[in-house]
């Protein structure tokens, strides 16, 4: 079946990475939206957004999203013209043949790119058509790990600017009660925090919670330009739990199985701290290694051995055997630490053998493990990664938990795994951040304090089937951590579980047999709802995630029959997995297709240009920042930015001035109506070049209104800000005053509104400032100048945009053919404002001095130091 090629877009989302261009400024992203729903640590997260097309022209848009490492995505859809098309998860090589078929017609395609740390980000661009809004929504799933006694529900923001329409909602239902609920806050990569007081926390129960964070247009600006990119919002929590075999969820036919008991003794841990210290380590890195250790030391507990070992082309033990933890043995291997030097090539080989060597003839008791840190490959003795992974793994015949550290981009993450894998340890990836010290120290944390090994659990009787069960064995739990197990319930399953637990804890080897009652039985979720199939998609959603990580050390063959699982598996419950994609195809006659067949190469479509600043007809956008621009507004506000309507021209045009401190600018002046506005900036000083104003000055023909942040004063008569009050003069009603804006109400067609704003700048300090807005200008006359008033009656008579090449995106720049008493021209480029009077960021073109009917300093009624000379 052939198809309209004519506006046709297909989106592949794939593991893989993909390059895509920087989105150009004629994009604007309305609303943004995400709502997270977890049950029972497995949380479904919902990203909403509306981006529009400002543009008489079609435009590639950028639909950035940031997703936690362990998640899987979803669903992805997008709604065009109240239509919604949905994503198809396919095989990734059927969906590739499909996007390359796609590309060969001419089609527009979606890219997407996975990068970052400890995050998968994508980017899909798309094409979308001029003066539209296209709805996009994505959606993933993951099951939240315990670490440090807290399960952390990661919120990732990557919108690019401010959004004037920005929700998250997180509904946390557990089958416990809720015994721990941190107060949510944002963080950036290098993982400093900023407090949120614009968070509202509902408790619906003891074990259901709503937490809701609705960020305004000036919250997000005192964060950054760009808003909360960048940012994630962290909400920490944990459940009650008791000694137990653990908790049993049982929900349409699955259950789940959380076993992370208390009031344990922590096992002695004997264990060798394996160090590179070779002269990729120099500086920062090595302070930052040094910097880890001596807090680990102080961390070891009193039952623990250890030594360390010093690596680079040689292998400097600090002692020849494990050492007990004591006052001394501390300060001598602080002192050791404190001395290591950066230097030579990487010898992991003899290194790694002279650490399992000391824990092999130390026959005390404890649990034995190394926790090896590189950051580099191999270079000297063994340097083929195959031959080092089987030697270390022939040599730990006693079964040592290694747990490895790649310390930076140069570290070989994929050897690390390997090692760390076949011996049941875990890898971690350390970023060259100034934090990397605390990521060392928290690594540790995380590992510091076993309390089971050795762990086996078996399910009694027929309530299980056994052959689909999870993993059942586990090597050791750390205090703080979870065992996860999940299957199908058998046909003949009950509200209880017999199980039998084996373990070795401090004082020896338990068996615990129990009997442990479901917290939901089976069916009684309703279908549809939140709760409805969340067991069988965590069922799933673990079996694939333990899938993929036996796959990283499996031989040949078991590895293709693991592929062939996993990619079956994430088929059927549509996750987006490294052998899976997800496709969205649209064609003009709204058809949806998948077809693959080869068909012949068609032209690509053509693009009609519509006129500048034309009215757009499929806009589908409700926000309030596409609200329409009355010819008589304008206003001035921020730091500060000075946006004005011309007639002619649909979005408004803006330009700033750069003030020093103490300057008073000449805002409207109108010598038939006697009006005068002066505003008057000052700087906070911040380790900032901004300016606000500080002081706005009405004259008309009966008064003189002085405004500043503290108070307003008419004439000699000084009034403070209060909330709903009628100001009048000589009789006359002149004003009404909210708690934080002012209405002055001049003649039937001339209203001014002044804005009382309070913003933390650079996180710095709070800085109050005004905002100066012309409601309604009608009643201005022709002669009227002033940096807003001279726009009052000017009007464009034709425009002319058009996209330039720059070095990193495109930009959008017009030439505005713009008339008063003669026709200037113009250039003006597009960008973007925020409008703190309605909460909303704007579009506007921004222009130059070229625009104005004298340089800004000619509006320059007074500045200090020019007064002082």
């Amino acid at each position: 079946m052939k198809l309209p090629w004519t506006n046709l877009l297909v989106v592949i989302i794939t593991m893989t990475c993909f390059t895509v261009s920087e989105c150009n400024t004629g994009m604007t992203v309305d609303t943004l939206h995400i709502r997270s729903d977890i049950a029972s640590r497995f949380a479904t997260t919902q990203i909403r957004s509306n981006v529009r097309n400002i543009m008489p022209s079609d435009q590639e848009v950028k639909f950035n999203v940031v997703i936690p490492e362990e998640a899987f995505i979803t669903n992805f859809s997008m709604t065009i013209d109240d239509k919604v098309y949905n994503g198809t998860v396919k095989e990734k090589a059927q969906a590739k043949k499909q996007y390359q078929t796609a590309k060969r017609r001419g089609q527009s395609a979606g890219l997407v790119q996975q990068k970052g740390r400890d995050t998968n980000k994508f980017t899909i661009s798309v094409n979308v058509a001029a003066n539209t809004t296209v709805k996009f929504s994505l959606s993933y799933q993951e099951l939240l790990r315990r670490k440090l006694s807290l399960y952390d529900e990661v919120i990732y923001f990557q919108p690019g600017q401010i959004v004037p329409d920005l929700k998250v909602d997180i509904f946390i239902t557990e089958s416990k009660k809720i015994s721990q609920l941190n107060p949510p806050f944002l963080q950036n990569e290098a993982k400093v925090k900023y407090n949120i007081s614009q968070t509202s926390i509902s408790w619906l129960s003891d074990s259901e919670v709503h937490i809701a964070y609705y960020p305004t247009v000036a919250d997000q600006a005192a964060v950054s330009d760009s808003g909360l990119s960048g940012l994630r919002m962290v909400v920490r929590y944990d459940v009650e739990r008791s000694m137990s075999a653990g908790e049993v969820m049982a929900v349409d036919g699955y259950f789940v199985h959380f076993i992370a008991p208390k009031g344990l003794t922590p096992i002695p841990k004997r264990i060798v701290f394996v160090l590179d210290s070779s002269s990729s380590m120099t500086g920062r890195k090595m302070m930052q290694m040094r910097k880890a250790m001596l807090a680990i030391l102080k961390d070891l507990h009193q039952e623990d051995k250890f030594n360390i070992i010093d690596f680079n082309h040689r292998v400097k033990p600090w002692k020849k055997q494990m050492m007990p933890v004591t006052k001394g043995t501390l300060q001598a291997a602080t002192n050791f630490v404190k001395r290591m030097k950066a230097s030579g090539s990487t010898n992991i080989g003899e290194a790694m053998k002279k650490g399992l060597d000391m824990l092999t003839k130390d026959k005390s008791d404890g649990l034995p493990m190394i926790m090896f840190l590189t950051d580099g490959h191999p270079s000297v003795g063994i340097v083929r990664h195959d031959r080092l992974i089987t030697k270390i793994t022939g040599q730990n015949t006693f079964g040592a938990r290694i747990m490895s550290l790649a310390f930076g981009q140069g570290a070989s993450y994929s050897l690390l795994q390997q090692i760390s894998g076949r011996s049941h340890g875990v890898a971690r990836k350390i970023y060259e951040d100034a934090d990397a010290d605390l990521q060392l120290e928290g690594f540790y944390d995380e590992i510091s304090t076993p309390i089971l090994s050795e762990v086996k659990i078996n399910y009694l009787g027929d309530s299980v089937d056994n052959d689909t069960v999870t993993v059942t064995d586990f090597n050791t739990l750390f205090e703080g951590s979870e065992i996860i197990v999940s299957g199908k319930l058998s046909e003949s399953s009950s509200p209880t579980f017999d199980l039998s637990l084996a373990a070795n804890v401090a004082e020896g080897n338990i068996v615990l047999d129990d009997t442990v009652e479901t917290s939901m039985t089976l069916g009684q979720t309703p279908s549809g709802s939140e709760l409805s199939r969340f067991t069988e998609r965590m069922w799933a959603f673990l079996t694939i995630k333990q899938l993929l990580e036996e796959k990283d050390f499996a031989d040949p063959q078991r590895r293709l029959a693991i592929e062939q699982k996993v990619t079956q598996l994430s088929l059927k419950y549509g996750f987006v997995t490294p052998f899976t994609s997800l496709v969205v195809t649209k064609a003009q006659n709204d058809e949806v297709s998948n077809n693959d067949s080869p068909e012949s190469t068609l032209p690509p479509p053509n693009r009609q240009r519509k006129p500048a600043g034309g009215s757009s007809s499929s806009s589908s956008s409700s926000s309030s920042s596409s609200s329409p621009w009355k010819p008589s507004t304008g206003y001035a506000d921020n730091d500060p930015h000075f946006v004005m309507a011309l007639k002619g021209l649909e979005l408004p045009i803006c330009f700033d001035v750069m003030g020093q401190d103490g300057d008073v600018f000449n805002l409207v002046s109108d010598p038939v109506s006697g009006i005068e506005v002066d505003g008057k900036v000052f700087s906070p000083r911040l380790q900032t070049e901004k300016t606000f104003f500080g002081t706005i000055i009405v004259k008309t023909r009966d008064y003189t209104l002085k405004i500043t942040p503290r108070n307003l004063m008419i004439d000699k008569l000084k009034l403070t800000w209060k909330e709903n009050m009628m100001i009048k003069w000589h009789g006359k009603t002149i004003g009404f005053m909210g708690r934080d804006n002012f209405t002055l109400h001049i003649s039937k067609a001339t209203d001014f509104v002044i804005i009382n704003h309070q913003r933390l700048i650079k996180n710095v300090a709070k800085v109050k400032f005004l905002g100066f807005y012309l409601n309604n200008a009608e009643g201005l006359s022709s002669s009227t100048n002033g940096l807003l008033g001279e726009f009052r009656h000017k009007m464009v008579v034709s425009a002319d945009f058009r996209p330039l090449k720059h070095t990193v995106f495109y930009a959008n720049l017009g030439l505005l053919n713009v008339m008063t008493s003669a026709i200037d021209v113009v250039k003006a480029r597009l960008q973007q404002r925020p409008d703190l009077e309605h909460d909303r960021v704007i579009s506007c073109w921004k222009i130059n001095d070229g625009a104005l009917s004298s340089d800004t300093s000619s509006y320059l009624v007074y500045r200090r130091r020019a007064a002082e000379e």
